[in-house]
Formats: structure tokens, C-alpha cells, sequence
């Protein structure tokens, strides 16, 4: 699973031959242009589709090749466009690694699950998939290298309709409720692919669905190597899980792994924020309706993975590399990558500038309040498109906000410390509303005098709670140090349990 929140194509005709150091993404492109057979790729293309003619007895007589466009770098695939003379567009998806010594047995069987997954979406469901019309997980083939070539789809991304400044924000709010509302219809669908585990969905010989053996990226451990004098640049640090029976294994594998490596931390705070983490994880509430835990999702489910008209309507969902069983708290149900930007603190760069339409050095950003309303849009689209009626699930898509960021924060160090505070914080909000609450109540009971002397000593009570007050760096000091007291657990866990039901107003 990954949990990058955005990536940028970058065309091969724009890499300069003027510079000594070439960037990580120009390396990716250069190996495989060294590698990859392109001068093969118009015949191939060719021959592909005369032999989907003959299957649908189409004309094939005037067939002639096609052409190759300039390609394109996103995340870790190289894109190449392929046009027939007739305008038919196709593409040709190549992993960078897949001529490299780490393109291993796991990465080939996910490149071949990766191609069936989206067969199979197509048979048994009407999310728009492009069709794969050949794949390859090996180097034996004409290409010289592993592949998948499919329906080329041609549109806007989610970030460039979403903020289109040139249009009138009325026309852009249309556009955006339409794409929340084609989404949500997509993606209820893959509740038909629900499981007993988690982990990587594989295919068998027959192209059947099974749960296998998952790798997750260690990005602690690549940062701890990254910052060791003599690193290999470019190391990817994956861990082999088996398949999950217990939801919150996926949350904790990382914690896990770097407990029992012993890695070096920074001891007390480092053990505190970790632990507070723990304490949030081991709360997620999954539902209990009877249905298996775990279910198909969109591993990336960011901008970048849905093709858009201009007007905002769905027109394909792509990038469905590594597809994964995951628990349904962060399942087919959850809220799309980019409106849950600001429980990301690091990565949320949000100013009142944008909101005067101020163009940013970077990305543009939503506003929390925007980004309140249209979570509550989307959560009430997943509750109609939903298969099932189940009255508790209403709040499901809502309470995925805090739990995709806490699968974030148990993943990515640079993370952790900013969305675990942002949960604190706003759990103790919660919890100094509630107190308030109780100690109003209190002082309104009764007034019987030979009731006047227990209301008082309730009443001292209720104020020292109301004067509670601990804060963030004191939780996760008192954690590390293994000193938290249990009245400020229960505390603290009862404010977590009290956020995740009011998820729905977040």
C-alpha cells in the first residue's frame, strides 16, 4: 500500500541534456529506454489488435501501425502513448524496475495482478477500467521487458478540473459534487470483493482471486539507511507480510518490525509518540455487521487516478498497482486522498491567500471548511451507492479521515509526530466539551439540603475535572517514561472513542 498523497508526470522529451547529475526520475527513464525494445512496439501494438479483430470479426484488412508519442514518468511506471492512423489510442504502462535485479517474484506477480484486476472489474463491474489487451510480467517477450498494454483514456485529472480558477465557482462546485458523487458510485461496487484476510488480492493459474503474502515499504528504515555514510542511493526497504487475520496487524506491521529490530529511537518522546499512536490504533472501530473484514480498495485513490472530463464526469479510474485486501476502515468506503488533506499537517499547505485566489508556489489547497463540506458530500453519496443498509455504516466514510491518517503516521516518520498531536488535540477538545457538560449538569442537581453537602464535594469534584488539562508533549512524555496514570488513559481513550462518533462533523 502507499501512501503518497501526490505524483506529477514527467515527459521524457523534457530531460536536459545539460546538467552532470540527473535527477532520479530521468534515471528511471534512462534504464529503461535502455532496456526496453520500443523499435518492436508499433508491429506488436499492430499485431494485438488485428488479433482482437479476428476474435470480433472486425475489419481488419486496412490496419496499419500505429504511432509513439512522447512518454511520461508517473510514480513508479513509464507511459508510452500509442495512436493507430484511425485515432484508436492505446497506452503502454512499464515498470522502471522491471529490468532491474529488484524487480523480484513478488513486484512480477503484482504487475500480473495489477492486469487481472482490472479484467476482472470489467466482467463483474460497471467501473470504468481500461481494457488490457496484453501484459507481460517477465523480459520474454518481444518488448525485452515486463509491461501491460491498455485502453488509452484521454481527459483531465481530478487536481486540474477541481481547481479550475478560469470558471465560475458555482460552475466548479457543480463539477466537483459530480466527481465525489461518480466516485462514490465506483467504488461502492468493490464491495463485491470482500475477504476474510488482508494482503495482496493474486491471481492463481485460472486468473482466480486469492489472498497472498504483501510487501510494505519501510519508510523509516529507508530513511535511517538514506542518513548512513556509504548508503546505496535509490534502495527500496520492503518487509514481507503474510496475510492478516486481525485488521489492525496492517496499521502496526511497521511499529512491529521496528520494535523487534530494535531500531535506534529517540527514546523517551520517540517511545511516547509511538505509544499514544498504539493507544489510537488499537481503538479504530471496524464494523460488526456480519460481513468479511477486508475488501478490495484503490491503493492510491489520489488526483492522479481518475481520468475526468472537463465538466467533471468520470471517464476511467486507473493506477490500480498492488491491489490490496484492506480492512474496511480504510476500505472501498473511505474518503478520497485529497480531502483529507489538513489531518495531514506536514503535508497541508493551505493559506488565506489561496481563498483570495492568490496563486501558490506549490499545489493548491482547500480551505478546512471546504474540505469539511465536501466530506460530508461524499459520505452521503457512499451512503447511497452502498450495496448494504445497515444503519451503523453511515458513519464509515467519515470516521476513514482519522484512520487513513493514522495507517499514514504508523508508515511515515516525517508524518507522525504532526498527525498524531493533530488527533490529541483534537480528541481533547472532545474531552473539555464533555467535562464542561457533566460538570453543568452536576451543579443543576438537586437542592435538597440533606443532598448539600455530597453536591458540594461533587462539585469540587467536577471542577478539578473541568480545570483538566494535559497536554500533547506531557501525554507522550508520561508515555515513554511508562508513568501515565490510568485516569489519563481512560481519559484519553474515551476522547478518542468520543471522536470517532462524531467523525460525521469533521
Amino acid at each position: 500500500m502507499d501512501t503518497a498523497r501526490e505524483s506529477l508526470p514527467v515527459p521524457w522529451d523534457s530531460l536536459s541534456d545539460n546538467r552532470d547529475t540527473p535527477t532520479e526520475s530521468e534515471e528511471k527513464l534512462f534504464i529503461v529506454m535502455s532496456i526496453l525494445a520500443l523499435e518492436h512496439l508499433p508491429a506488436y501494438a499492430l499485431t494485438i489488435r488485428r488479433a482482437i479483430c479476428a476474435k470480433s470479426n472486425c475489419s481488419k484488412a486496412n490496419l496499419q501501425p500505429p504511432k509513439i508519442g512522447a512518454s511520461y514518468i508517473l510514480g513508479e511506471y513509464v507511459f508510452f502513448p500509442i495512436t493507430f492512423p484511425d485515432g484508436l489510442y492505446w497506452l503502454l504502462k512499464v515498470p522502471t524496475s522491471g529490468s532491474l535485479p529488484s524487480f523480484d517474484a513478488y513486484q512480477a506477480e503484482a504487475l500480473r495482478s495489477e492486469a487481472l484486476v482490472m479484467m476482472m472489474l470489467r466482467r463483474k463491474t460497471t467501473i470504468p477500467v481500461p481494457d488490457v489487451y496484453a501484459f507481460s510480467k517477465t523480459c520474454a517477450n518481444s518488448l525485452n521487458h515486463p509491461f501491460i498494454l491498455l485502453q488509452g483514456v484521454k481527459g483531465k485529472n481530478v487536481y486540474d478540473v477541481w481547481f479550475d480558477k478560469a470558471s465560475r465557482p458555482e460552475v466548479v462546485k457543480t463539477r466537483r459534487i459530480r466527481i465525489l458523487n461518480d466516485i462514490a458510485e465506483a467504488m461502492a461496487q468493490l464491495e463485491k470483493f470482500s475477504f476474510d484476510h488482508g494482503g495482496s488480492l493474486m491471481f492463481d493459474e485460472n486468473a482466480r482471486a486469492q489472498i497472498g503474502q504483501y510487501n510494505l515499504f519501510d519508510d523509516e528504515s529507508y530513511l535511517d539507511h538514506q542518513s548512513r555514510p556509504g548508503h546505496v542511493d535509490n534502495l527500496s526497504i520492503h518487509h514481507a507480510i503474510d496475510p492478516i487475520s486481525d485488521t489492525k496487524e496492517l496499521y502496526t506491521a511497521i511499529l512491529d518490525r521496528r520494535e523487534e529490530q530494535k531500531m535506534p529511537l529517540n527514546r523517551t518522546l520517540d517511545d511516547g509518540e509511538r505509544g499514544l499512536l498504539r493507544m489510537f490504533i488499537d481503538r479504530i472501530p471496524e464494523p460488526d455487521d456480519g460481513r468479511k473484514p477486508f475488501v478490495l480498495h484503490h491503493t492510491h485513490f489520489s488526483v492522479c487516478d481518475f481520468v475526468l472530463s472537463t465538466e467533471g464526469t468520470l471517464q476511467a479510474i486507473i493506477n490500480w498497482e498492488a491491489p490490496f485486501s484492506a480492512p474496511r476502515s480504510m476500505g472501498n468506503e473511505r474518503h478520497p486522498s485529497w480531502l483529507t488533506r489538513d489531518w495531514d499537517p506536514l503535508m497541508y499547505n493551505w493559506n488565506e491567500e489561496m481563498e483570495r485566489g492568490i496563486k501558490p508556489g506549490g499545489l493548491w489547497e482547500d480551505s478546512p471548511s471546504t474540505l469539511k463540506f465536501y466530506r460530508s458530500v461524499y459520505a452521503k453519496f457512499m451512503q447511497i451507492h452502498r450495496f448494504s443498509s445497515l444503519v451503523d455504516q453511515s458513519t464509515l466514510t467519515a470516521k476513514s479521515l482519522i484512520c487513513e491518517n493514522l495507517f499514514i503516521a504508523s508508515r511515515n516518520p516525517a508524518n507522525r509526530s504532526n498527525i498524531v498531536e493533530k488527533i490529541f488535540k483534537e480528541l481533547m477538545v472532545t474531552v473539555k466539551q464533555d467535562l464542561d457538560c457533566r460538570y453543568i449538569v452536576t451543579k443543576g442537581e438537586g437542592d435538597d439540603d440533606e443532598d448539600k453537602e455530597s453536591e458540594e464535594e461533587e462539585g469540587e469534584e467536577e471542577n478539578s475535572e473541568d480545570d483538566y488539562d494535559l497536554d500533547y508533549w506531557g501525554a507522550i512524555d508520561a508515555i515513554g517514561e511508562g508513568s501515565l496514570s490510568q485516569r489519563d488513559r481512560d481519559i484519553i481513550n474515551d476522547g478518542f472513542d468520543r471522536l470517532m462518533q462524531r467523525a460525521i462533523l469533521l
